[in-house]
């Protein structure tokens, strides 16, 4: 296959990988090296596609955090856990986590920890508290976090 052949084939593995699920930069670069396209080619593909704004790793991170406090509610690691498993760059990361509010995070850990203490209602209190901090600091919220609102759900 000549060089303009497989860059048209690049393009096109790359518009349907993303057309599956948005990808970062990084992420679509392994993909496509897994399917055996040279490195050239790999990068001038991915080059292009930003240039279309059909790439961008800035909005991908945008995105995964809003989906990570709308939809599924987590914390702060979580969400940069997250982020950085799927290759999004240092300097986007640490901007994206400047702007996370510190309040909305003790809020949705708020949300999700009332709802659990409700529903463990019949286990020991002990049980329900420790249920409770593992399930919140699974999902990204700080020890100080979930420790807090333990403490809060308690004298309720």
């Amino acid at each position: 296959m000549d060089t303009d052949s497989q860059k048209k084939q690049a393009m096109i593995t790359s518009l349907r990988l993303l057309t599956a699920t948005s990808k970062s930069r990084t992420e679509l670069s392994t993909r496509l090296r897994d399917k055996g396209y040279a490195e050239e080619i790999i990068q001038e593909t991915l080059t292009e596609l930003e240039k279309q704004g059909v790439l961008n790793d800035r909005s991908f991170a945008e995105n995964l955090k809003s989906r990570l406090t709308v939809s599924k509610p987590s914390g702060a690691r979580k969400i940069e856990f997250e982020m950085k498993r799927h290759g999004v760059p240092a300097k986007i990361r640490q901007e994206i986590m400047e702007e996370l509010n510190p309040e909305e995070e003790k809020e949705r850990a708020r949300e999700l920890g009332s709802a659990r203490w409700k529903r463990f209602s019949s286990l020991p209190g002990d049980k329900r508290k420790k249920r409770i901090f593992d399930f919140l600091v699974r999902r990204g919220f700080s020890f100080q976090i979930a420790k807090d609102l333990i403490e809060e759900l308690e004298g309720k």
